[in-house]
């Protein structure tokens, strides 16, 4: 078992995405060594003050059909924590009360979580723009790294793993979780995504103007050297890993190079921005969530 870490948290809730995030979850567990806690968020809403009789009416059978569906729940977990039995994983259970993106986050805290695993639903347009999908709201509040699954479980581990380098601690954070999650005898990529300012572009752009190609070729001999730095700091690797620059925006970028070299896994570290900026202008955490062809860990 690695130092500190003692359990995976795996968000369930019985659809087909709950199912690729434990199935990920219990592979990866095999890799820590550590144990998986299965996480169910389900409540039934208190009574509010002041109904008429006819809507109180109608809020007992509300809270009575959620009770029922809690039960039945509450039995599915049972059931999914006895199919995972003997699988060389020691698995528990927990029923958590409040909405996941609340609950998850704070039993991730108290369980001392090595990784948070949820699943995505991959819903689009206005719907997802305005609410947010759960594996978005929980990597935006969790404080642990999140892993959100796509795409059947690889066995024996993540053999090609992207990291969206920019060379802040956070990617710094993203790089050493990258060497831990590395199936033995994989591959790493760092990938560095870059563009030049666009007022580099601009006529007569005060000290660039007809010199941008040099500008270019001296922003890109900077950003190689920075590249194999990061490299000789890596330390012992049980597989290999290369640094790469690409000319594009990172979110695209990354969902680009891990589309192209068939990448299982992405690795981007959060810097954590919060407010009316991040809901308007997101991060490159949350592109890589809701995009990315492959599963992503977000590291904070």
């Amino acid at each position: 078992m690695l130092a500190g870490m003692s359990t995976i948290l795996v968000g369930v809730d019985f659809s087909p995405e709950s199912d690729t995030a434990i199935a990920h979850a219990m592979g990866l567990a095999r890799r820590l060594d550590v144990s998986v806690t299965l996480a169910l968020s389900t409540f039934v809403p208190e009574s509010p003050e002041g109904l008429s009789p006819s809507l109180l009416a109608s809020y007992a059978k509300y809270a009575a059909d959620l009770k029922a569906r809690l039960a039945d729940e509450r039995a599915k977990l049972a059931a999914v924590h006895q199919r995972l039995q003997g699988q060389g994983v020691e698995v528990s259970q927990v029923v958590l009360d409040g909405r996941p993106e609340d609950t998850i986050p704070n039993a991730a805290k108290d369980l001392g979580a090595a990784v948070v695993v949820v699943g995505t639903h991959g819903r689009t347009g206005f719907r997802r723009l305005a609410m947010g999908s759960v594996a978005e709201k929980i990597v935006r509040h969790e404080d642990h790294p999140v892993l959100v699954a796509r795409g059947e479980a690889p066995p024996g581990g993540y053999r090609h793993i992207v990291v969206g380098l920019d060379f802040s601690p956070p990617s710094r954070k993203a790089l050493q979780a990258a060497k831990t999650y590395l199936a033995p005898g994989g591959k790493i990529d760092l990938v560095h995504c870059w563009q030049l300012p666009m007022w580099s572009y601009a006529s007569g752009a005060p000290l660039l103007g007809d010199n941008v190609a040099q500008f270019q070729a001296e922003l890109l001999g900077s950003i190689r050297e920075t590249g194999e730095k990061w490299l000789a700091e890596v330390g012992p690797i049980d597989g290999t890993i290369a640094f790469h620059s690409l000319e594009r925006a990172p979110a695209a970028g990354l969902d680009f190079w891990a589309t192209e070299n068939k990448a299982d896994l992405i690795v981007v570290g959060s810097h954590g921005h919060t407010g009316l900026r991040r809901w308007l202008i997101g991060s490159v955490a949350e592109a890589a969530v809701r995009h990315a062809p492959c599963s992503v860990v977000v590291v904070h």
